[in-house]
Protein backbone atom coordinates (compact mmCIF):
# COMPACT_ATOMS: atom_id res chain seq x y z
CA UNK A 1 0.00 0.00 0.00
CA UNK A 2 2.98 2.38 1.37
CA UNK A 3 4.71 1.53 -2.20
CA UNK A 4 1.36 2.22 -4.20
CA UNK A 5 1.57 5.98 -2.71
CA UNK A 6 5.31 6.65 -3.56
CA UNK A 7 4.26 5.72 -7.35
CA UNK A 8 2.18 9.31 -7.84
CA UNK A 9 5.37 10.94 -6.44
CA UNK A 10 5.07 13.34 -9.55
CA UNK A 11 1.66 14.23 -7.89
CA UNK A 12 3.46 14.71 -4.41
CA UNK A 13 4.41 18.24 -3.23
CA UNK A 14 5.33 17.28 0.08
CA UNK A 15 5.20 14.57 2.91
CA UNK A 16 3.98 15.13 6.18
CA UNK A 17 4.34 12.49 8.94
CA UNK A 18 2.20 13.70 12.37
CA UNK A 19 3.09 11.48 15.40
CA UNK A 20 1.47 11.40 18.12
CA UNK A 21 2.93 7.93 19.63
CA UNK A 22 -0.20 6.39 19.17
CA UNK A 23 1.47 3.53 17.53
CA UNK A 24 0.55 3.69 14.01
CA UNK A 25 3.61 5.23 12.58
CA UNK A 26 5.37 2.12 13.86
CA UNK A 27 9.42 1.85 13.48
CA UNK A 28 8.90 -0.80 10.84
CA UNK A 29 6.40 2.22 8.75
CA UNK A 30 9.30 4.77 8.86
CA UNK A 31 12.16 1.90 8.10
CA UNK A 32 9.78 1.05 4.93
CA UNK A 33 9.73 5.26 4.04
CA UNK A 34 13.18 5.67 4.38
CA UNK A 35 14.01 2.89 1.87
CA UNK A 36 10.96 4.05 -0.50
CA UNK A 37 12.36 7.69 -0.16
CA UNK A 38 15.76 6.93 -0.67
CA UNK A 39 15.50 8.54 -4.17
CA UNK A 40 12.08 10.72 -3.71
CA UNK A 41 13.17 14.36 -4.35
CA UNK A 42 9.90 15.98 -2.58
CA UNK A 43 10.52 17.58 0.81
CA UNK A 44 9.50 15.42 3.88
CA UNK A 45 8.35 17.36 7.05
CA UNK A 46 7.63 15.45 10.77
CA UNK A 47 5.87 16.47 13.65
CA UNK A 48 6.56 14.05 16.46
CA UNK A 49 6.36 13.57 19.76
CA UNK A 50 9.47 11.75 19.80
CA UNK A 51 11.10 13.04 17.09
CA UNK A 52 14.53 10.68 17.38
CA UNK A 53 12.40 8.40 15.29
CA UNK A 54 12.64 9.62 12.36
CA UNK A 55 16.31 10.84 12.25
CA UNK A 56 16.79 7.90 9.68
CA UNK A 57 14.65 9.93 7.21
CA UNK A 58 16.70 13.02 7.13
CA UNK A 59 13.23 15.38 7.04
CA UNK A 60 13.46 18.29 5.48
CA UNK A 61 11.81 19.92 8.71
CA UNK A 62 10.54 19.09 12.31
CA UNK A 63 8.19 21.10 14.69
CA UNK A 64 9.24 20.40 18.00
CA UNK A 65 7.54 22.38 20.90
CA UNK A 66 9.89 23.17 23.84
CA UNK A 67 8.73 20.02 25.65
CA UNK A 68 9.69 17.65 22.98
CA UNK A 69 12.75 19.44 22.57
CA UNK A 70 13.97 19.23 25.93
CA UNK A 71 13.43 15.26 25.16
CA UNK A 72 15.33 14.91 21.96
CA UNK A 73 18.45 17.23 23.45
CA UNK A 74 18.17 15.22 26.87
CA UNK A 75 17.92 19.13 28.54
CA UNK A 76 16.68 20.65 31.76
CA UNK A 77 14.02 23.59 31.20
CA UNK A 78 15.24 27.16 31.46
CA UNK A 79 13.85 30.14 32.68
CA UNK A 80 11.09 31.22 29.81
CA UNK A 81 13.12 33.83 28.54
CA UNK A 82 16.10 32.06 28.09
CA UNK A 83 14.15 29.45 26.06
CA UNK A 84 14.98 30.99 22.55
CA UNK A 85 18.50 31.31 23.66
CA UNK A 86 19.23 27.90 24.82
CA UNK A 87 17.74 26.55 21.43
CA UNK A 88 20.19 28.59 19.17
CA UNK A 89 23.00 28.07 21.54
CA UNK A 90 22.53 24.45 20.86
CA UNK A 91 21.64 24.43 17.24
CA UNK A 92 24.75 21.99 16.26
CA UNK A 93 23.65 19.32 18.58
CA UNK A 94 20.16 19.86 17.55
CA UNK A 95 20.67 19.84 13.87
CA UNK A 96 22.54 16.50 14.22
CA UNK A 97 20.40 14.83 16.68
CA UNK A 98 17.38 15.65 14.90
CA UNK A 99 18.96 14.65 11.74
CA UNK A 100 16.66 17.44 9.89
CA UNK A 101 17.29 20.50 7.83
CA UNK A 102 15.38 22.78 9.39
CA UNK A 103 14.13 23.01 12.64
CA UNK A 104 11.29 25.07 14.15
CA UNK A 105 11.10 25.10 17.83
CA UNK A 106 7.74 26.32 18.73
CA UNK A 107 7.89 28.42 21.96
CA UNK A 108 4.03 29.28 22.69
CA UNK A 109 4.22 32.93 23.51
CA UNK A 110 7.63 33.25 23.10
CA UNK A 111 7.10 32.87 19.40
CA UNK A 112 9.43 29.96 17.45
CA UNK A 113 12.94 29.38 17.20
CA UNK A 114 14.24 28.27 13.36
CA UNK A 115 17.17 26.45 13.24
CA UNK A 116 18.29 25.72 9.82
CA UNK A 117 21.63 23.68 8.56
CA UNK A 118 24.30 26.17 7.09
CA UNK A 119 22.12 29.66 8.18
CA UNK A 120 22.25 31.60 11.16
CA UNK A 121 19.46 31.18 13.52
CA UNK A 122 15.81 32.94 12.97
CA UNK A 123 13.60 33.97 15.84
CA UNK A 124 10.00 34.83 15.13
CA UNK A 125 8.19 36.43 17.99
CA UNK A 126 5.07 35.88 18.88
CA UNK A 127 2.45 38.57 18.45
CA UNK A 128 0.57 39.42 21.49
CA UNK A 129 -2.51 37.21 21.25
CA UNK A 130 -5.62 36.61 23.66
CA UNK A 131 -5.79 32.91 22.91
CA UNK A 132 -8.93 31.48 23.81
CA UNK A 133 -8.03 27.55 22.43
CA UNK A 134 -4.71 26.06 21.85
CA UNK A 135 -5.83 22.93 20.83
CA UNK A 136 -4.69 22.08 17.14
CA UNK A 137 -2.02 25.13 16.95
CA UNK A 138 1.02 22.55 16.59
CA UNK A 139 -1.21 21.12 13.83
CA UNK A 140 -2.25 24.14 11.90
CA UNK A 141 1.45 24.92 12.14
CA UNK A 142 3.00 21.93 10.79
CA UNK A 143 0.65 22.20 8.08
CA UNK A 144 1.12 25.89 6.78
CA UNK A 145 4.92 25.10 7.15
CA UNK A 146 4.46 22.00 5.47
CA UNK A 147 2.68 24.18 2.55
CA UNK A 148 5.33 27.01 2.05
CA UNK A 149 8.51 24.64 2.15
CA UNK A 150 6.54 22.54 -0.70
CA UNK A 151 5.72 25.65 -2.32
CA UNK A 152 9.73 26.57 -2.87
CA UNK A 153 9.02 29.53 -0.22
CA UNK A 154 12.54 30.03 1.95
CA UNK A 155 12.29 28.27 5.14
CA UNK A 156 11.88 32.04 6.97
CA UNK A 157 9.05 32.96 5.53
CA UNK A 158 7.52 29.51 5.61
CA UNK A 159 8.16 29.48 9.47
CA UNK A 160 6.64 33.05 9.41
CA UNK A 161 3.15 32.08 7.75
CA UNK A 162 3.40 28.63 9.84
CA UNK A 163 3.46 31.14 12.83
CA UNK A 164 0.60 33.19 11.46
CA UNK A 165 -1.82 30.93 10.78
CA UNK A 166 -1.69 29.12 14.64
CA UNK A 167 -1.75 32.63 16.24
CA UNK A 168 -4.87 32.92 13.86
CA UNK A 169 -6.63 29.34 15.12
CA UNK A 170 -5.97 29.80 18.89
CA UNK A 171 -8.02 32.82 18.73
CA UNK A 172 -11.01 30.76 18.03
CA UNK A 173 -13.08 28.40 20.30
CA UNK A 174 -12.64 24.82 20.13
CA UNK A 175 -10.66 23.02 17.57
CA UNK A 176 -10.73 24.56 14.26
CA UNK A 177 -8.85 26.10 11.02
CA UNK A 178 -7.00 28.98 9.24
CA UNK A 179 -8.69 29.76 5.77
CA UNK A 180 -6.38 31.44 3.20
CA UNK A 181 -8.68 34.90 3.51
CA UNK A 182 -8.21 34.97 6.99
CA UNK A 183 -4.24 34.56 6.67
CA UNK A 184 -4.25 37.04 4.27
CA UNK A 185 -5.97 40.07 6.52
CA UNK A 186 -3.23 38.51 9.32
CA UNK A 187 -0.27 39.86 7.22
CA UNK A 188 -2.77 43.15 6.23
CA UNK A 189 -0.89 46.44 7.85
CA UNK A 190 -4.90 46.77 9.84
CA UNK A 191 -5.68 43.62 9.72
CA UNK A 192 -8.77 44.28 11.06
CA UNK A 193 -9.44 46.23 8.03
CA UNK A 194 -11.09 44.69 5.10
CA UNK A 195 -10.59 47.30 1.84
CA UNK A 196 -13.19 45.73 -0.22
CA UNK A 197 -16.92 44.22 0.03
CA UNK A 198 -15.93 40.94 -1.88
CA UNK A 199 -13.37 40.15 0.35
CA UNK A 200 -15.17 41.05 3.17
CA UNK A 201 -18.21 38.50 2.01
CA UNK A 202 -16.13 35.99 1.39
CA UNK A 203 -14.71 36.23 5.16
CA UNK A 204 -18.96 36.60 6.10
CA UNK A 205 -19.03 33.39 4.28
CA UNK A 206 -17.03 31.42 5.87
CA UNK A 207 -17.75 32.52 9.53
CA UNK A 208 -21.31 32.04 8.72
CA UNK A 209 -20.35 28.38 7.77
CA UNK A 210 -18.37 27.88 11.33
CA UNK A 211 -22.47 29.01 12.98
CA UNK A 212 -21.52 32.98 13.85
CA UNK A 213 -23.64 35.22 14.63
CA UNK A 214 -22.62 38.72 12.59
CA UNK A 215 -23.55 42.10 14.32
CA UNK A 216 -23.13 45.28 11.96
CA UNK A 217 -22.84 48.81 13.21
CA UNK A 218 -21.91 51.97 11.64
CA UNK A 219 -20.92 55.71 11.90
CA UNK A 220 -18.12 58.37 11.68
CA UNK A 221 -16.12 57.65 14.52
CA UNK A 222 -14.11 61.18 14.34
CA UNK A 223 -13.15 61.70 18.15
CA UNK A 224 -13.31 58.28 20.03
CA UNK A 225 -14.79 58.74 23.15
CA UNK A 226 -16.49 56.67 25.72
CA UNK A 227 -19.80 56.92 24.35
CA UNK A 228 -18.36 55.00 21.51
CA UNK A 229 -16.54 52.69 23.08
CA UNK A 230 -19.68 51.39 25.26
CA UNK A 231 -21.94 51.07 22.25
CA UNK A 232 -19.19 48.75 20.58
CA UNK A 233 -18.71 46.52 23.19
CA UNK A 234 -21.95 46.02 23.90
CA UNK A 235 -22.90 45.57 19.87
CA UNK A 236 -19.76 42.81 20.41
CA UNK A 237 -21.79 41.39 23.21
CA UNK A 238 -25.37 41.05 21.26
CA UNK A 239 -23.51 38.46 18.61
CA UNK A 240 -20.04 36.57 17.89
CA UNK A 241 -18.47 39.12 15.33
CA UNK A 242 -18.57 42.88 14.91
CA UNK A 243 -18.77 44.64 11.53
CA UNK A 244 -17.87 48.31 11.75
CA UNK A 245 -18.51 50.17 8.86
CA UNK A 246 -17.52 53.71 8.72
CA UNK A 247 -18.24 56.99 6.42
CA UNK A 248 -15.07 57.92 4.46
CA UNK A 249 -13.80 61.24 4.64
CA UNK A 250 -16.42 62.49 1.96
CA UNK A 251 -19.40 60.99 3.33
CA UNK A 252 -18.35 62.11 6.52
CA UNK A 253 -18.35 65.72 5.57
CA UNK A 254 -22.01 65.39 4.31
CA UNK A 255 -23.40 63.97 7.40
CA UNK A 256 -20.99 66.21 9.74
CA UNK A 257 -20.64 69.41 8.06
CA UNK A 258 -17.87 70.84 6.18
CA UNK A 259 -15.46 70.82 8.98
CA UNK A 260 -15.59 67.35 9.76
CA UNK A 261 -14.60 65.33 10.30
CA UNK A 262 -11.30 66.54 12.44
CA UNK A 263 -9.33 62.80 11.83
CA UNK A 264 -8.51 61.39 8.01
CA UNK A 265 -9.95 58.01 7.79
CA UNK A 266 -6.86 56.30 8.04
CA UNK A 267 -6.27 57.64 11.30
CA UNK A 268 -9.74 56.72 12.29
CA UNK A 269 -10.05 52.92 11.25
CA UNK A 270 -6.16 52.70 12.82
CA UNK A 271 -7.79 53.99 16.56
CA UNK A 272 -10.80 51.71 15.80
CA UNK A 273 -8.47 48.99 14.89
CA UNK A 274 -7.05 48.99 18.14
CA UNK A 275 -10.53 48.19 19.95
CA UNK A 276 -10.61 44.80 21.01
CA UNK A 277 -14.67 44.59 20.85
CA UNK A 278 -13.98 45.06 16.92
CA UNK A 279 -13.39 42.32 14.29
CA UNK A 280 -13.67 43.94 10.94
CA UNK A 281 -13.79 47.33 9.91
CA UNK A 282 -14.71 48.45 6.30
CA UNK A 283 -15.12 51.87 4.72
CA UNK A 284 -17.97 53.08 2.78
CA UNK A 285 -18.86 56.51 -0.27
CA UNK A 286 -22.25 56.63 0.95
CA UNK A 287 -23.86 58.49 3.84
CA UNK A 288 -25.75 55.66 4.70
CA UNK A 289 -24.30 52.72 3.94
CA UNK A 290 -27.56 50.68 2.76
CA UNK A 291 -25.88 48.35 -0.13
CA UNK A 292 -22.87 47.61 2.40
CA UNK A 293 -26.02 46.23 4.93
CA UNK A 294 -27.62 44.80 1.76
CA UNK A 295 -24.56 42.88 0.85
CA UNK A 296 -23.39 41.71 4.40
CA UNK A 297 -27.15 41.05 5.84
CA UNK A 298 -26.29 40.96 9.28
CA UNK A 299 -27.84 38.97 11.77
CA UNK A 300 -28.25 41.94 14.22
CA UNK A 301 -27.99 45.95 13.41
CA UNK A 302 -26.96 48.07 16.59
CA UNK A 303 -27.38 51.85 16.70
CA UNK A 304 -26.90 53.94 19.68
CA UNK A 305 -29.94 55.93 22.07
CA UNK A 306 -30.14 58.55 20.17
CA UNK A 307 -31.89 57.05 17.09
CA UNK A 308 -35.15 55.46 17.42
CA UNK A 309 -36.42 52.81 15.43
CA UNK A 310 -38.70 55.26 13.19
CA UNK A 311 -35.48 57.52 12.54
CA UNK A 312 -32.89 54.80 11.65
CA UNK A 313 -32.91 55.39 7.72
CA UNK A 314 -31.82 52.20 7.15
CA UNK A 315 -35.34 50.48 8.85
CA UNK A 316 -37.07 49.79 5.51
CA UNK A 317 -34.09 47.48 4.34
CA UNK A 318 -33.23 46.06 7.57
CA UNK A 319 -36.99 44.95 7.79
CA UNK A 320 -36.87 43.40 4.32
CA UNK A 321 -33.84 41.43 5.29
CA UNK A 322 -35.65 40.62 8.82
CA UNK A 323 -32.16 41.68 10.81
CA UNK A 324 -33.16 42.22 14.52
CA UNK A 325 -32.51 45.74 15.36
CA UNK A 326 -31.01 46.54 18.79
CA UNK A 327 -31.24 50.28 20.20
CA UNK A 328 -28.11 50.43 22.91
CA UNK A 329 -29.43 52.69 25.79
CA UNK A 330 -26.55 54.85 26.96
CA UNK A 331 -26.45 56.77 31.07
CA UNK A 332 -23.31 58.98 29.24
CA UNK A 333 -23.79 62.49 28.11
CA UNK A 334 -21.28 63.28 25.73
CA UNK A 335 -20.68 63.76 21.68
CA UNK A 336 -17.98 64.46 19.36
CA UNK A 337 -19.79 67.73 18.95
CA UNK A 338 -19.57 69.04 22.38
CA UNK A 339 -15.80 67.75 22.61
CA UNK A 340 -15.42 70.00 19.62
CA UNK A 341 -16.73 72.85 21.07
CA UNK A 342 -15.23 72.43 24.38
CA UNK A 343 -12.03 72.43 22.84
CA UNK A 344 -13.02 75.44 20.87
CA UNK A 345 -13.84 77.13 24.03
CA UNK A 346 -10.20 76.39 25.64
CA UNK A 347 -8.83 77.74 22.39
CA UNK A 348 -10.66 81.19 22.77
CA UNK A 349 -10.06 81.38 26.30
CA UNK A 350 -5.97 81.13 25.94
CA UNK A 351 -5.97 83.84 22.97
Amino acid sequence: MLQKFFEIEDFVNAILLSDYSFGVLTDRFIKSVKQITSSFSKPIVVDSKKLNRFKILHPTGVKPNYEEYLQLMNFSKVAKNERAEQVFKNSEALLKNSGATNIAVTLDSDGVALIQKGKKPYYISCIPRDAKNTIGAGDTFISALTLGIASALPTETATEIAAAAAAIVVQKDGTTLCSNMQLKSYFNAIPKYITTTEELLNIIKELREEGKKIVFTNGCFDLIHKGHIALLNKARNAGDILVVGVNDDDSAKKVKGNDRPVNTLEDRITVLAGLQSIDYLIAFEEESPLQLIKSVHPDIFVKGADYTEGSIPEMPLLKKLGCEVKIIPHDYDISTTDMIQRINEIVEETK
